[in-house]
């Protein structure tokens, strides 16, 4: 009876360990900043009226384990097709990171609101976007698909991105 006793005070207490070192890992608390320069190619009716664009954004968040809560202002300029000119986009969000396979491939996906200024005109605009890319010692690059809704006709205004930048995990 006492080896029995003891056999599974050993098994529990090495459970209870192993159980606590994963746990405290998996969920450890951590921060995250970083910036990154994008170009922007303008899709469906977006892309009659421009050509391209270009931009940066900067970034920071707090997290859990490999999910972190992110906050991103950018800015980006879409250059037209015609004469309309330059128009000016700029987005303040909040979303979601999510680490993926040794925090080396991440998913991510925002909302927020966006300044939309465009031939002497500016508005505020609802924006979202959703990405994936690849993280490897502190670079990262991946594929981002923004946009915003329009003011004065249905649908979004949307471009496909491809962003290149830094991010450090603290």
């Amino acid at each position: 009876m006492k080896k029995i006793i003891i056999f599974t005070a050993t098994i529990f207490t090495f459970c209870s360990a192993s159980y606590t070192t994963a746990f405290s890992q998996k969920w450890k608390p951590g921060f995250t900043i970083g910036g990154n320069l994008l170009y922007a190619k303008p899709s469906g009716k977006f892309a009659n009226a421009y050509n391209f664009g270009g931009g940066g954004e900067v970034f920071g968040g707090m997290g859990l384990g490999k999910t972190y809560l992110i906050a991103t202002a950018g800015a980006a300029a879409f250059k037209p097709d015609g004469d309309q000119g330059t128009l000016t986009y700029l987005p303040l969000k909040i979303g979601v990171k999510h680490y993926l396979l040794l925090n080396k491939i991440f998913v991510n996906g925002d909302i927020g609101t966006a300044s939309v200024k465009a031939r002497g005109l500016q508005s505020k605009r609802f924006t979202r976007g959703i990405g994936a890319g690849v993280r490897f010692l502190g670079l990262e690059a991946g594929l981002y698909y923004d946009g915003w809704k329009n003011e004065n006709t249905s649908g979004y205004s949307n471009s496909l991105n491809a962003k290149v930048g830094w991010s450090f995990k603290l």
